[in-house]
């Protein structure tokens, strides 16, 4: 589940995930576009985005979540192998 804070202007549109590895500079889809149509608060949030996603390789990686052509912001995980 993504969360997003912001006035409605900025919550609205296509929103999608790019992934980049620490080892590449390549970006990866992680989770296509899709459109965010409606506000819906959630857990403190003005606006939600549930998501599925998965990962392929282990390692650090920044996550960028785009709301229609706008970086919205990043996050950075740690993958595990399983």
């Amino acid at each position: 589940m993504w969360h997003f804070w912001g006035n409605e202007d900025e919550l609205i549109g296509h929103y999608e995930v790019l992934e980049t590895h620490e080892n590449s500079n390549e970006e990866i889809i992680i989770v296509p576009k899709g459109e965010i149509s409606l506000l819906s608060p959630n857990n403190g949030a003005d606006n939600h985005y549930p998501t599925n996603m998965t990962l392929p390789k282990s390692g650090m990686r920044k996550l960028d979540a785009y709301i229609g052509d706008r970086l919205f912001g990043s996050v950075y995980i740690k993958v595990h192998k399983e």
